[in-house]
């Protein structure tokens, strides 16, 4: 999970929190705060001084899927990253009898 670093109050929204306490050598190092909602707030110490984050929004990115018949048989799913890609599969798939389509997709990005 990717953390920004907080920069108002207003960013915390815990509620029923469970703590979860990281030590090193006897000492407390970091704090994870999680809320019954699965909010979350990270506190680490960080060169002298404390880092507040909580979890950064999840990345997304477009994707292209192509799918359809052929002459009765369904077409698995096609993934593409490009648009031109896609649609010239599905030109292709056009021209020899298929009746496809394309659905963009937003997806999650994995870390």
């Amino acid at each position: 999970m990717k953390w920004k670093t907080l920069k108002t109050a207003t960013e915390v929204k815990l509620d029923g929190i469970k703590t979860e306490i990281e030590w090193v050598n006897g000492q407390i190092c970091s704090v994870l705060l999680t809320d019954k909602s699965g909010n979350k707030l990270f506190v680490r110490y960080a060169s002298y001084s404390f880092d507040v984050s909580v979890p950064a929004p999840k990345e997304t990115e477009k994707k292209y899927v192509l799918s359809g018949m052929f002459k009765g048989a369904t077409i698995m799913p096609i993934t593409f990253d490009k648009e031109l890609d896609a649609k010239l599969e599905m030109s292709n798939l056009l021209n020899a009898g298929a009746d496809v389509n394309i659905e963009e997709k937003t997806v999650e990005v994995d870390e």
